[in-house]
């Protein structure tokens, strides 16, 4: 028998005869599963690279980072302060004329506020005149003492005097008392004896003159002393009265800037009402460090200072001291730990920073927010 010579016969009779086995030739391969080529190992190898250098990148990156953090201690708990300045009045009265506006910068010994003076000046005046009236009465009385003194002194000497006619006449009389009768006549003898009295009796009167020159003296001399007493009072009140003169004139005691004016001419003003404040020129910061930050700080260690309002710029100081005390512990209701249950909180040290000299220019405000960085290693 003869074999078809049908084309799809012999197509099949090969068919059948292709070999079953996929390792026997091309014709075997799985068309299915891709074979990996040159552009998938490039991209495969792009991708570890990017991983590595954005590894390598981070860590660069992060040791300054963490070197910041080993070296310096920082906290956002922190404003800057002042020593401000509330200006009142020490005595009442009218004003007469303000001087300042809101925020303007004012010098030390400038006037603020004017009250009106007259009624000061005149006490003043007053005062003056009572201190001159003292006076001429403390001239007055060293006149007087020098004249009483003068008479004082002729009443001395007139008892100097008396006294020693008084010594003569005792003498004569003591003379003619030890004479044998008949050496003298009795006249003589009489006169002798009366010119003794007359002679002890001139001392007597001008022993008094002389006692009443010397009361007269010892009273000019008290005077004198209350004169110069009441001289002082005056003096004391025309110091007093000067002084509340100079209260009238309200000025700035140091240099800063006007805030808060509630003041206006014509105003009367009482003792002790708020008028201005003035804030200083020099300003520090406070910073609230945690208890915690603080085993490596010290006074004058440097400080990095970032203030919000100016975040283009920085600010350096250095550690003035630190407060003996937590925040808490001074606040107006400290707390109790010994009631209650407990719960332990890292507290908060208040950290003083001044600030170095203010080469920008800026405005520092008390209650400005900053970010204080302190180099503590």
């Amino acid at each position: 028998m003869k074999l078809s010579k049908d084309p799809v016969g012999v197509n099949e009779s090969e068919t059948l005869k292709r070999p079953e086995n996929p390792s026997s030739g091309i014709d075997s391969v799985d068309l299915d599963v891709p074979a990996e080529n040159g552009k998938d190992r490039s991209r495969k190898k792009w991708v570890i690279g990017a991983i590595a250098a954005a590894i390598v990148v981070t860590v660069v990156a992060a040791v300054p980072r963490v070197n910041h953090w080993m070296h310096y201690e920082s906290t956002d708990d922190a404003f800057i302060e002042a020593d401000i300045t509330p200006m009142s009045p020490k005595i009442d009265g009218y004003v007469q004329s303000v001087s300042v506006n809101d925020n303007q910068h004012v010098k030390k010994g400038d006037v603020l506020v004017q009250i009106d003076p007259r009624d000061r000046q005149a006490k003043l005046d007053q005062a003056i005149a009572k201190l001159a009236a003292s006076q001429a009465a403390i001239e007055e009385s060293k006149a007087n003492i020098q004249t009483i003194k003068a008479n004082a002194d002729t009443a001395q000497a007139e008892v100097d005097s008396a006294q020693a006619d008084a010594d003569y006449a005792i003498s004569q009389a003591n003379r003619y008392r030890t004479m044998t009768s008949g050496a003298a006549s009795e006249s003589e003898r009489q006169n002798v004896l009366a010119a003794e009295r007359s002679a002890a009796a001139k001392v007597a009167a001008s022993r008094s003159r002389l006692l009443a020159a010397q009361a007269q003296l010892n009273t000019a001399k008290a005077q004198l002393s209350s004169s110069i007493a009441q001289g002082n009072v005056e003096r004391a009140a025309v110091a007093l009265a000067e002084l509340e003169l100079s209260y009238t004139k309200i000025t700035a005691p140091v240099d800063g800037l006007v805030t808060k004016k509630n003041v206006q001419p014509g105003a009367y003003l009482q003792p002790g009402q708020r008028l201005l404040a003035i804030v200083p020129d020099e300003v520090w910061v406070v910073a609230n460090f945690k208890e915690t930050q603080l085993e490596h700080m010290e006074k004058g260690q440097y400080v990095s200072i970032r203030i919000d309002a100016y975040p283009d710029q920085d600010f350096e100081g250095k550690v003035d001291s630190i407060q003996s005390g937590t925040g808490s512990r001074f606040s107006v209701l400290p707390p109790e730990n010994a009631t209650g249950n407990y719960v332990k909180v890292v507290q908060r040290v208040p950290v003083k920073i001044m600030l170095n000299a203010n080469q920008s220019g800026k405005l520092l405000a008390p209650g400005m927010s900053v970010q204080p960085e302190v180099k503590v290693k």
